[in-house]
């Protein structure tokens, strides 16, 4: 059996342990709320400017080649 000593040594880098995992742990982000925002926004500002282009490119086309409906 261990005697108290070996107990307390032992309980005690338990506790050491535990300190280095809550410290080593990684901290949140603070705009970890507004990730899913912030790619809502991303998808609907590609989604824009996408049809922008394709507009943009689309009518120059037709205006180049003379086939505006």
């Amino acid at each position: 059996m261990t005697d108290p000593d070996q107990k307390r040594d032992l309980e005690r880098l338990e506790a050491r342990i535990e300190a280095a995992k809550v410290a080593q742990s990684p901290k949140p982000r603070a705009d970890e709320h507004y990730s899913m925002a912030n790619q809502a926004w991303r998808m609907v500002i590609e989604l824009v400017a996408g049809l922008g282009i394709g507009f943009g490119i689309g009518f120059g086309l037709d205006s180049l080649f003379g086939t505006i409906p």
